[in-house]
């Protein structure tokens, strides 16, 4: 797991910043983020040597583009946009008292501590997160995580599906794909009536998308070259 530093937290772009990568026609514009962050298969501009970032910070744009994949429509136009949600969306948000799943207003029902899950299906867990981070670049820069702990795994599976976690399962990517397969106790979800566990808000004759992995790419300045740069000054 990466967490991802801007040039706005250590303003300079400092080894272990990131930016988002514009799109083919190099556009920088917040649609353009939107659009590009929810496509399945993103077409970005990059050479063979180098990339191209996208100039501001995109706040908004963001968890518009990427908060599709987890069936959360944006509000108003949403003309050009790829609205295509993953085939399983299970984010550990839940709908606030009397409110629809649709409307947004939505409260982060994963419990801390997250072994708290494996016990507790009148909550919906996300995919848990890696337990520890090591930074890339000093105070401000980005962080790279250790690796999802297979005890946090066990408890999510026990909150969403009976019987054990199948043997040999280490990564969040390996329970999404059982999950999509829908086999054995994959089959069975245990929280559907707290989180439902397929798309429930994409328009009219929007499918469930069939991508196994959706990529975010990220231009992340190379510690070790700045270093050989300046030493070269």
């Amino acid at each position: 797991m990466f967490v991802f530093s801007t040039t706005g937290n250590t303003g300079d772009f400092s080894p272990g910043v990131f930016n988002l990568l514009q799109d083919a026609n190099q556009d920088d514009s917040d649609w353009a983020v939107e659009k590009l962050l929810a496509q399945q298969t993103a077409n970005l501009c990059r050479t063979r040597d180098l990339v191209s970032p996208v100039r501001g910070q995109k706040t908004n744009a963001t968890p518009i583009g990427i908060n599709v994949r987890f069936d959360q429509q944006p509000n108003g136009s949403a003309i050009g946009l790829d609205q295509t949600p993953a085939a399983i969306k299970i984010g550990g948000y839940v709908r606030r008292n009397g409110t629809n799943v649709c409307d947004g207003n939505l409260i982060n029902d994963t419990p801390t501590p997250y072994s708290n899950c494996a016990t507790n299906q009148s909550v919906s867990c996300a995919l848990p997160r890696d337990q520890s981070f090591t930074s890339v670049g000093g105070s401000g820069g980005s962080q790279i995580g250790s690796g999802v702990a297979r005890t946090d795994l066990e408890a999510y599976w026990s909150n969403h599906h009976p019987g054990p976690l199948p043997a040999g399962v280490t990564t969040r990517w390996q329970v999404y794909q059982l999950e999509v397969a829908g086999r054995g106790d994959a089959a069975t979800w245990l929280t559907d009536g707290v989180e439902p566990h397929g798309p429930q808000c994409a328009p009219d004759g929007v499918r469930p998308g069939t991508a196994s992995r959706r990529v975010i790419s990220v231009a992340v300045v190379d510690a070790s070259s700045r270093r050989r740069q300046r030493r070269a000054s």
